[in-house]
């Protein structure tokens, strides 16, 4: 099963990376967040290819990066304070 009906988009400070979260994830009940590269010169998005879906515990009702681009935070409902650790170079998030 894919993820689908995307709700919120958030982009790293950099301008090369967009995250995607998703109402639905790959599983009942989760959502998912989705991981792309932006491909300015063609115009395109390319998925990650180590991790391009993440499933989360439910639907995210927000998405965020923070300003030195080293967090990707979502909330979930009644619980927003969850949160990724970008990796240095990939900006493949890892939860901490």
């Amino acid at each position: 099963m894919a993820a689908t009906s995307p709700i919120c988009l958030a982009a790293e400070k950099s301008g090369q990376f967009l995250y995607v979260s998703y109402r639905f994830g790959n599983f009942v009940n989760q959502g998912a967040i989705n991981e792309y590269l932006i491909d300015a010169a063609n115009r395109q998005l390319l998925p990650l290819s180590g991790q391009p879906t993440t499933d989360i515990a439910s639907a995210p009702i927000g998405v965020l990066t923070d300003p030195r681009g080293l967090h990707l935070y979502f909330g979930l409902g009644q619980n927003p304070q969850l949160s990724w650790r970008m990796r240095a170079r990939t900006s493949i998030p890892s939860i901490p």
